[in-house]
């Protein structure tokens, strides 16, 4: 069993190209496939909040930066998502607060 034999990824077009080569070259070595389109990705690796098709990634899909694949090969096992999760948890809270009402609305400054 190898370590990232659970994993089918996309790699995000914001990563430098040389990072998409060694990300890719680490990750299929080690037993994960890569996704046909990203609506296959149990995985997005990113280093950005926002990357084509970032609108459409479903919450089961694990959204990691290149440091979780970094460390979960240093550890020698798949680190936790929310440890190094990119930019989802902010994202979340950003669209919650959004919805709120400001407590200055309606206030004159």
């Amino acid at each position: 069993m190898k370590l990232f034999d659970s994993i089918t990824f996309h790699l995000s077009p914001s990563l430098r190209h040389e990072t998409r080569d060694l990300l890719q070259h680490v990750l299929l070595a080690n037993g994960a496939a890569a996704a046909g389109t990203l609506g296959d990705a149990t995985h997005v690796i990113t280093n950005s909040n926002r990357y084509e098709g970032w609108e459409g990634v479903g919450a089961d899909v694990a959204v990691v930066t290149e440091k979780w694949v970094e460390r979960s090969l240093l550890l020698g096992k798949l680190q936790p998502i929310r440890l190094v999760s990119s930019f989802r948890a902010l994202v979340a809270h950003l669209k919650v607060y959004s919805r709120l009402e400001s407590p200055f609305d309606g206030h004159k400054t």
